[in-house]
């Protein structure tokens, strides 16, 4: 018993033994750091395959690459570099646990490829990647390796055979014994290998995790597999909220010493799209002052912002002495499975140089700043790259940016360089959204340097469209190749709710063509005029003007309300609030419609105004087609007009408006109308407006359907003979060539409500005589008809002031006879109605139909007046003039109410107050009273709303 130890000392003789152990590990293993600066560092080796290898040699002597190494930062300092074909490797063994630390930079114009492999114990795998965002930069890797035993770490850089396409380089390479020191607190971050950077990151509701790509206890699944700064298991911050329930996860920097003046944000953040089902959710980021005060700075919602991809974002703002970051992502309530918030790569700085209040301005000395590029396949796409002063290359470029106007600034680049013809780059912005201000204007500077076939094109898409399908994106802007080393500006007006996307299109020059940005400006401006102006035969109408609004945009159409909370709705998003608002559109209408109620319209003081763009002097008529739905438009109106604007005497605009569609107040069928026109554009610059008002608020809405217009004359598809509607011109018909004869005119003129109240629903203009003796007899005559022996019908419109007046006569000439025949004369109906006429008319021979005036009156000027409209011959049977059944409008009965009044409606029997439902009646049973009838005539009829 007295030679046995005590358990006491074999514990410390056993620490004491760890200790000697560790003591001779620290005296073999001491940090290990590789500049580069007397050649290859003793421990690396260098491989690869192919022609691949990495070297060593000082910066001043190489032609690619950067123009600087990582430290001392100058051109006389000394890296190691890969080139050739294949891959590259440099390797290093090392005892593990340690800190790895390292800088590269990566450049070319093919997509550079780079990782960090490790090998320990047996366990393999990467640890790096060389990420997009930082191509052009020297980016600083760092890894903790926590396993014990000897470990090799390789840097593979994979090559393309082209010399320009990749390089690679590394510098300042270091090995410290034992853990990473965690990263500074002062509101950057990177959130990798488990260090918060102070951040509130923790697992309590409502707060931000770190991820570890783990399946989540919530059944959201796996995460996105890759961070922005590691390009593979760095890790990320992550907020993943409750299902089913109001959810907003918190983000907080620690207090960071601010600064007096302009501080800078940038950061990644990546939204999972999961199945939201369109519920509410964004992304928000706050600034707090020392004294408390909490300011928005950034903040995008729903389809604004990307899905499913790592995407950056910048603001700038006033900091102070000392301000907190909140990060805030929130998802309303709702059934929602796999969505989540991520955030990495978050910098706090000081502005050195001002960039502008926008989040999309850039001049690229600092990166990309909120663009990024698209990608598609290796094959036929590359990638804007910045270039300028941080990177050397031998194929063509500008000498100098645009910024600085030195070798020294940056701009963005794609080189044409070892790329097939028609290869394309494409750089997206964030999303573009005017909240009510004036129409965003994109100003930029460029460069499109090669044959005339490369092109540089600017596109817009929806946010609510996928971004990389090219058939949603549309070009609004284009240039082709020109002269190198030139910058010039270009400028185009933006439309609400966009993206833009600048695409670089390869022509046949690829081995000395490039295309080159910088100076990106985005600002709010209602007098953005496209610079270059392009030439008119450049700028097909249909491309300007259609629109169908399927995309949830107003296309190229601009809406600038005085209240910044009132938008026009679409009718795939919303539904209706009244019960008397649109329907769907007819079967086969491509697209949707948008609406607007009345309150809408008394909170935008009175009216809403959307305009077309600016259209160049067209050679021939445009043919536009209106959608229009009015049933819901109590107490509203609506007009469309066209602008002509030239210039006048002394330099002056001379403007000249034609409204061509005017209603006021509701339709009083239920239905949408289709209105086709033939415009005349033939002022310099060339507008529609399209103006919807109110005087007063009421349960009202009014709805547009889809816009198209299209080169050239419309084309009416129609049986019947001689069919004109006066709106553009007199077709063939023939008016008396006298100064008191027949004219054209405007219903305008007419009074408030005739178009309610009877004759065509969608007619604006029609052939008019003033009722003065000069104009007794004046005529309108068709061209010449072939004749039938089947029976035909002459249908017409016709009104006139006072019975007393005279009347309208209507004369049938036939072929070879001397005289013509009276067919039809007006009866004494003895208001100032639109009525409808149906004329039979059966002759063999070729004939002409006459209008003629006969005219009672006896003074010698009156303002009475006679009118004639929508003439056609029908070649069938006419049908009584009392028959109708109701499916499309009033089949000529007058509806004759007063303003405010009740009114005979045509519908389906929709009210405007539900809550007292009518009973309508059933449809009646089959009958031989009713056996003639159409079983769905009988779903629309004529009706009062009592309600």
């Amino acid at each position: 018993m007295a030679h046995r130890r005590s358990s006491s000392h074999v514990r410390a003789s056993r620490a004491f033994l760890v200790a000697i152990v560790l003591l001779e590990c620290a005296a073999y293993v001491t940090s290990d750091t590789c500049d580069f600066e007397n050649g290859m560092c003793k421990g690396y080796t260098t491989s690869g395959s192919g022609r691949g290898v990495f070297k060593v040699a000082r910066v001043k002597d190489l032609d690619l690459g950067p123009n600087v190494d990582h430290r001392p930062g100058t051109e006389s300092g000394s890296i190691a570099y890969a080139t050739g074909k294949g891959s590259a490797i440099l390797r290093r063994s090392f005892q593990a646990p340690f800190c790895f630390t390292g800088w590269y930079h990566v450049s070319g114009v093919k997509r550079p490829h780079l990782f960090f492999h490790i090998d320990c114990q047996g366990d393999n795998r990467i640890f790096h990647f060389s990420s997009e965002p930082f191509v052009g930069f020297w980016h600083k890797v760092v890894y903790p390796e926590k396993w014990t035993g000897q470990a090799n770490v390789s840097m593979v850089g994979v090559l393309d055979p082209a010399g320009e396409a990749s390089f690679v380089a590394l510098d300042d390479l270091t090995f410290e014994p034992g853990p990473c020191p965690p990263a500074p607190q002062e509101g950057s971050c990177d959130f990798d290998w488990g260090d918060t950077c102070g951040y509130s990151v923790g697992n309590g509701s409502g707060l931000w995790q770190l991820n570890h790509w783990k399946t989540s206890d919530s059944g959201i699944g796996w995460t996105i597999h890759e961070d922005v700064t590691v390009g593979h298991s760095g890790g990320f911050a992550i907020f993943k909220p409750s299902v089913g329930a109001n959810s907003e996860g918190v983000l907080s920097s620690p207090k960071v010493r601010g600064h007096t003046g302009r501080q800078c944000l940038r950061f990644y953040y990546y939204v999972s799209q999961g199945t939201t089902n369109n519920i509410p959710h964004g992304l928000r980021v706050f600034v707090t002052g020392h004294d408390g005060s909490r300011l928005l700075i950034w903040g995008l919602y729903g389809d604004a912002l990307f899905h499913e991809r790592w995407s950056p974002a910048q603001v700038s703002f006033i900091g102070g002495p000392t301000i907190q970051l909140t990060f805030e992502c929130s998802l309303g309530s709702g059934q929602q499975h796999g969505f989540y918030c991520g955030l990495d790569y978050v910098r706090l700085s000081d502005c050195s140089r001002l960039q502008g209040s926008g989040s999309h301005d850039c001049d690229f000395e600092r990166g990309l700043c909120s663009w990024m590029n698209l990608k598609y396949s290796y094959v036929d796409s590359g990638i804007w790259t910045l270039a300028g002063g941080t990177i050397k290359t031998t194929v063509p470029k500008p000498s100098k940016d645009h910024t600085l106007g030195t070798s020294a600034g940056s701009y963005v680049f794609y080189s044409s360089f070892q790329q097939i013809k028609g290869a394309k780059a494409q750089l997206v912005s964030e999303a573009v959204v005017s909240a009510g201000r004036a129409t965003s204007c994109m100003e930029f500077q460029y460069i499109v340097a090669g044959g005339k076939d490369a092109k540089l094109l600017v596109k817009s898409t929806s946010l609510f469209k996928n971004i990389e399908y090219d058939k949603d994106q549309d070009v609004i802007w284009e240039a082709g190749g020109g002269e190198f080393d030139t910058w010039l500006l270009g400028r185009i007006a933006l439309s609400d709710k966009t993206r833009v996307i600048f695409e670089a299109v390869t022509g046949t020059e690829t081995e000395r063509g490039y295309f080159a940005l910088d100076d990106i400006r985005i600002y709010a401006n209602d007098s953005c005029e496209m610079f270059p102006k392009p030439s008119p035969q450049n700028i097909p109408v249909d491309e300007l003007l259609t629109c169908d609004f399927g995309d949830w945009t107003l296309c190229k159409w601009a809406f600038n309300p005085t209240d910044g909370s009132v938008a026009w709705r679409f009718g795939n998003r919303y539904s209706p609030e009244t019960s008397i608002g649109p329907t769907a559109l007819p079967a086969g209408t491509k697209g949707t419609f948008i609406f607007a109620t009345g309150a809408m319209i008394a909170k935008n003081r009175g009216t809403l105004l959307l305009t077309s763009p600016k259209v160049p002097k067209q050679t021939q008529p445009v043919c536009a087609t209106f959608r229009y739905h009015l049933f819901g438009a109590l107490r509203s109106f609506m007009r469309v007009s066209l602008i002509n604007e030239d210039k006048g005497e002394e330099g002056r605009r001379r403007m000249a408006t034609q409204t061509f569609i005017s209603h006021a107040d509701r339709t009083t069928v239920d239905r949408w109308f289709i209105v086709q026109r033939n415009l005349n554009m033939k002022g310099e610059i060339n507008t529609i407006r399209l103006i919807i008002g109110s005087s007063e608020k009421q349960p009202s809405e009014l709805a547009l359907g889809p816009v198209e217009f299209a080169s050239g004359a419309c084309q009416f598809l129609t049986d019947s003979l001689g069919w004109c509607d006066f709106e553009y011109d007199t077709c063939d018909w023939t008016l008396d060539e006298t100064s008191s004869g027949w004219r054209r005119n405007s219903n305008l003129l007419l009074g408030f409500h005739t178009q309610a109240r009877s004759g065509p629903p969608d007619s604006n203009a029609f052939l008019e005589l003033r009722a003065h003796r000069e104009a007794n007899g004046s005529t309108v005559t068709s061209p010449w008809f072939q004749g039938r022996l089947e029976p035909q019908c002459l249908k017409f419109w016709y009104r006139r002031h006072k019975v007393n007046l005279g009347k309208i006569v209507v004369e049938l000439a036939l072929s070879g006879a001397k005289e013509s025949t009276v067919i039809w004369e007006q009866p004494p109906y003895p208001q100032g109605d639109w009525m409808l006429a149906r004329v039979p008319i059966v002759s063999k021979e070729r004939l002409k139909v006459v209008f003629r005036a006969n005219i009672m009156a006896s003074k010698v000027q009156t303002f009475d007046t006679f009118g004639i409209d929508d003439v056609q011959l029908d070649p069938e049977p006419c049908k009584p003039l009392f028959e109708c059944d109701f499916a499309e409008d009033f089949c000529g009965y007058v509806n004759c109410f007063s303003y405010g009044g009740l009114q005979w409606l045509v519908g389906t029997g929709r009210v405007a107050k539900p809550e007292l439902p009518p009973r309508v009646p059933p449809y009646p049973s089959p009958s031989v009273e009713y056996s003639g009838y159409d079983p769905k005539s009988w779903e629309r009829f004529a009706y009062v709303d009592l309600t």
